[in-house]
């Protein structure tokens, strides 16, 4: 199993999915999701898919994105 099908449900695993369902009512949905700018595609967006799925709602309402994010591209300037 590759890192992104476990990572994805970082917050199910944190909260207890599988082991604690009553401390997993408690915290899931959490409210904030630390997010890397460089794997937003990827992970946040597989965490939602797969949060909305299992669960009927997204996993948190918030990511927290830092901010050094730098345009790619091949010139122009912009």
């Amino acid at each position: 199993m590759d890192t992104w099908a476990t990572s994805s449900l970082t917050p199910q695993i944190a909260g207890g999915w599988a082991d604690d369902p009553e401390l997993f009512e408690l915290v899931f949905p959490f409210d904030l999701r630390s997010q890397g700018q460089d794997i937003i595609r990827t992970w946040l967006f597989s965490t939602v898919l797969r949060a909305e799925t299992e669960h009927g709602q997204v996993p948190c309402p918030h990511a927290g994105i830092p901010g050094f994010i730098v345009a790619g591209g091949t010139g122009g300037g912009h």
